[in-house]
This record gives C-alpha cells, structure tokens and sequence, in this order.
C-alpha cells in the first residue's frame, strides 16, 4: 500500500496546513507516503523530495478579487496540475489516493482510473449546510452571502459522489453529511488533534483579572459578535475579552461600536501560547465548523471552554466546559458570568479538559487516519 496525499495549502502552514501536515506526518512514518502535493510548504520533517509544490498560493495575494474567488482559482489550479502529475505514479489496487475536498476533482479521477481507491477530506460541515447557516446570519445583517461559488459548490458536491470514502472530523460534521444525502458508508469520523508538547498550562499562573479570549478569524461564521454582545450585556468589573484574529472585511462595520471599549482587546494576530496560558476562559461561539483547532489547543493549555455544538469540539457539557445554543447571547452571558464568580470550578474545568486532551494528539490523528487505511477502506472495499 502507498499513499498520495493533496491539499491545495502551505504544507506545514497554519490552519488546514498544519492538519494536513500532521497527517502526511503520520502516514510517513508509517512507511507508506510517496507523495505529497501542495501550494507551497514551511520548513517539516517529510523529505523534500516526496513534496511536489505546485506553486498556486499566490492567488491567494490577489485582493482585488473577493477570497471566495481566490481560493477558487487556487485550489482548481492545484487539482489541474496536480492531474498532470499523476501520470508519472503508478497505482497498484492496494493504493490510496487522498484529496482534500474542493482540491481535487480532476486529479482524483487520474487516480482512480489507474487504480486507486479515493479518500476525500471534509475538514468541515456539508457545503448546503455551510449556506443554509451562513445565508440565515447574514440575512439577520440585511446582507446576502456569497462566499460559495456555483461552481464551486458543483465541484464539491461530485467529489463525494466520486470518493470512496469521506474523513470528517467531528459529530456535528458527520450529521451534516448525513442529513444532506451522503451514504453513512462512505464516513469515517477522525477527529483532530493538538501539540500537547508545545500548548501547556502556565506552571505558575497568577492573574488578578478575569481574562476571557477568543481566537481565531473574527467573522460572522465564528460567532463573535454574539460573543462581543454578551460582553457588554455583562459589564463585568476586573475583566478583559481579547480577540485574536483577523478581521474579515464584511463585519469591520459591525465591529465598531465596540473598539473604544477598554475591555476588549482585538490585536490580529499573535502568537497564541503566551495568551493561552494568560487566560481564564475560552470562549468560542462558532454557528458552523468541522472541528476547531484552537479548541484542542484551548484545552491543552488547561482553559475550560464555553462552545458551541456547531463548533465541532471534544468538550463535554459540564466536564471541561459547558456547549451552549449558537447565536444565543444570553446563554453566552450566564455561563461567563458563571465562571467569572466560579473561578475554583474553571480550574477544575481546565484540569479536566488538559487530561481529555492528551488522547487527542497529532500523533494520535496520524495513527488514527493509517488504521482506517489499513483496516476499514478495504473491508469495505
């Protein structure tokens, strides 16, 4: 058996590019990569030669188009080149070819016509669920969505007629699948994983002010304006809100009313350790996702969570957090205001989430992702 794994992302980068990594990782030190294609990559451990770079990352540096487009251009430039390179591997019928969804439609058709049997990553919900939930936010704003493409929506709903099998990360994404049409059959639910190594509790923590943080990209999809909502409905004495993110250009609008709040702190981008392990809570409301890293990376610096179902994460209600309704501010409000007065049960909380998290590491993703190859993609072959 030999795997060929694409991903139309920096390989090793953040985000996707760090999942993608870990799992190429995985497979590698199983002994059975032989290739991995990307749009360009970081400095990692795969050998340089089983990395082909395909060079289309610069779309996304083209800002006079909307991002909906850029990532088109990418990732169907991604898939045709990758298609071209296809032809210099040789498939045997025990060999996998494994795409990320979106990145692959030509490429994984090269593939299975010399043999290969097709794996297709879904690192979040179904597409149709994706609008129907981001149609209904942005109407609330008197606004339309269109981040997904026709086209594009097109490409992604045939690959998963076309794969043999679909990875998803988490029970919210597996749902979405089912309810939208996609055979249980076909699923296989991994979830992600955390650097546990790296994202660790601060030794000696000590910190007078209640710190509540969000991370990640500060948009409509990820909730924060109810959490900037539940905030202000708290004014809360000795407490700060920090937002590390970028600001998406659709809702700068909607966040101006709270920028001379001096609670609240949006500093872009960071490098999140220090901050992780500066807070109290994590907060992170999310109206759609597969599966979040920052949750993992969350819980692995021992912070109890208040999510969303919608978030994807690993947290139990009331065990290393508490999962409240999407979109419900005043569910927000009570359960931060619950461990802002109940500090002694948040460490409890974190301790628990720290100890839940260290089943879900990277390596453990890697090892996870090679058993399905081996064990279940040909039973059911």
């Amino acid at each position: 058996m030999k795997v060929v794994y694409s991903v139309a992302t920096k390989f090793g980068g953040s985000g996707i590019g760090t999942t993608a990594y870990n799992a190429a990782f995985g497979i590698y030190k199983s002994g059975i990569l032989e290739k991995v294609y990307c749009s360009s990559r970081a400095l990692v451990e795969v050998p340089a030669e089983m990395i082909f770079s395909t060079g289309v990352s610069f779309f996304e540096g083209w800002r006079f188009l909307p991002s909906a487009y850029q990532w088109f251009l990418k990732d169907v430039s991604h898939d045709f080149l990758v298609s071209l390179n296809l032809a210099k591997i040789d498939f045997g019928a025990g060999d996998i070819f494994h795409v990320w969804n979106g990145h692959g439609l030509y490429s994984l058709r090269i593939a299975q016509r010399k043999g290969a049997r097709i794996v297709v990553e879904r690192a979040s919900t179904h597409p149709l669920t994706i609008e129907r939930i981001m149609n209904g936010e942005y109407r609330k704003r008197g606004m339309k969505f269109s981040q997904m493409l026709s086209l594009n929506r097109n490409r992604l709903l045939q690959e998963f007629k076309e794969a043999d099998f679909i990875t998803v990360p988490s029970d919210f994404s597996y749902k979405s699948m089912i309810e939208n049409g996609i055979d249980e059959k076909k699923l296989i639910k991994i979830p992600f994983g955390a650097d546990i190594s790296r994202f660790r509790p601060a030794k000696n923590y000590d910190q007078p002010t209640f710190n509540v943080l969000f991370v990640g990209q500060v948009g409509f999809r990820k909730g924060v304006l109810y959490l900037l909502d539940a905030w202000k409905k708290l004014r809360l004495k000795d407490a700060t809100l920090t937002i590390v993110g970028q600001e998406d250009f659709e809702i700068k609008k909607f966040l101006i009313p709270y920028k001379n709040d001096s609670s609240i702190k949006f500093i872009g981008y960071s490098d999140t350790l220090p901050i992780y392990q500066s807070s109290h809570v994590f907060v992170f409301p999310s109206i759609e996702e597969g599966s979040a890293l920052v949750t993992y990376e969350a819980m692995a610096c021992g912070l109890p969570l208040i999510t969303t179902l919608e978030s994807g994460s690993i947290v139990e209600e009331g065990k290393e957090g508490f999962i409240v309704p999407s979109s419900d501010v005043d569910s927000l409000a009570e359960r931060i205001k619950y461990l802002y007065e109940n500090r002694a049960i948040g460490f409890e909380m974190g301790a628990r989430a720290r100890s839940k998290v260290e089943d879900y590491t990277w390596e453990n993703y890697g090892k996870n992702l090679v058993n399905f190859y081996e064990t279940r993609l040909f039973v059911h072959g």
